[in-house]
């Protein structure tokens, strides 16, 4: 077809896929961990792990369960450096969890990102002020895959989630800002 001085051609670019960086545990997790839950002082979960390539994290996808009851604080993540196995130097800008207090797939976004390095271990951090035996959030883990679920009270100090040092918790890795599962 002939174009003329007065004709205007418009294409529409074809959006990019929003692929996945890591999904160690996208179709297999067999057991809760307790947040926010006041009688195990766990306020604080780090999921370790190892990039695969070089990438700009954007997305961090958690499976919650069903919340015991109504928590009421706010779950919030950051991604961290890894030193001697423990979370290290985290992110400043911590994203919030939407409705972290309904079950399924949590969505915690930075549309900046974060450059992160192959072969390179990271942790993400999940936070909560929530402390209480009846209204507490729940994460969904897995009992025996991989690199290790870590709870803490304060931050700083961690130890294996139940003893288990195999357990970790469902999550999945993008570099686009509008990943979903």
């Amino acid at each position: 077809m002939p174009c003329f001085a007065n004709q205007i051609i418009i294409g529409k670019k074809k959006a990019a896929t929003c692929t996945l960086i890591s999904s160690p545990q996208q179709t297999s997790d067999t057991s809760d961990a307790n947040l926010g839950f006041h009688t195990t002082t766990t306020q604080y979960m780090a999921i370790k792990f190892t990039a695969e390539a070089n990438a700009t994290l954007r997305t961090v996808v958690l499976k919650m369960s069903n919340d015991n009851n109504s928590p009421t604080e706010d779950v919030v993540v950051a991604l961290c450096t890894d030193n001697a196995g423990a979370p290290n130097v985290c992110t400043n800008a911590d994203a919030v969890m939407d409705t972290p207090g309904t079950e399924g797939y949590k969505y915690l976004r930075w549309s900046a990102g974060y450059a992160i390095s192959n072969a390179t271990a990271y942790h993400i951090r999940i936070y909560t002020a929530q402390n209480s035996d009846s209204n507490y959030y729940k994460l969904r883990y897995n009992n025996a895959a991989g690199s290790g679920l870590k709870k803490g009270p304060d931050g700083s100090t961690w130890t294996n989630y139940a003893g288990d040092s195999s357990a970790e918790g469902f999550f999945e890795l993008s570099e686009c800002v509008t990943y979903t599962h």
